[in-house]
């Protein structure tokens, strides 16, 4: 489309798809995020990125392969989260760290995480696509607690699970309208049960 440099670059080189492709997911994350699954389209995106709808289907054959794809950045995030983790050097510490770190963006990912899974239900390329992100977490959690824990615990599997089920649970308090500090409380009182004091 005319007005966009980067979709005009000439496509014999070899930068052209990986530069253009990593625009879009950009894109797309931030309008899934903004707007949640269904309310999102892949009109909107094209029109965002100044490009037609034709060329955005070149590199994706719909909305669930664009959406696969632009969570499937996941473990680069979890990556970044498991440092600043690691980094404060104390498993309590850090979980209660973790929610300080998350509640800025919080209100506005979860809704498109319930709305997300609710279409899982009804589509299992969606479905795989959370399962492979969930599992991904809870790995992360327990690397975390791992590499933070001065005890030795058995179960830490176990742990990590019930600290990323912890987690979407208080999502949904924070979908339902609970205050934040209310909602800390709950998430600190978990992990001095869960994790020691």
């Amino acid at each position: 489309m005319r007005g966009n440099p980067l979709f005009e670059m000439p496509r014999v080189l070899p930068e052209y798809k990986t530069i253009a492709r990593t625009r879009i997911l950009e894109t797309a994350r931030s309008m899934f995020r903004e707007k949640g699954f269904r309310q999102t389209t892949m009109d909107e995106i094209a029109k965002n990125l100044g490009i037609s709808k034709a060329a955005l289907y070149t590199y994706f054959k719909d909305k669930e392969e664009l959406f696969k794809a632009a969570y499937e950045s996941t473990p680069r995030e979890i990556e970044r989260m498991i440092e600043w983790v690691i980094s404060q050097g104390d498993t309590r510490k850090a979980f209660t760290g973790f929610f300080d770190q998350m509640t800025p963006s919080l209100e506005k990912i979860t809704g498109l995480d319930f709305e997300v899974a609710s279409e899982a239900t009804r589509n299992p390329e969606l479905r795989s696509t959370l399962k492979t992100e969930y599992d991904q977490y809870i790995e992360a959690v327990q690397r975390c607690i791992e590499a933070t824990s001065k005890l030795k615990r058995s179960g830490q599997k176990n742990l990590a699970s019930a600290i990323t089920a912890l987690w979407h649970g208080i999502e949904m308090m924070v979908i339902l309208g609970y205050p934040i500090r209310e909602v800390r409380d709950v998430w600190n009182g978990a992990m001095d049960r869960l994790l020691g004091t």
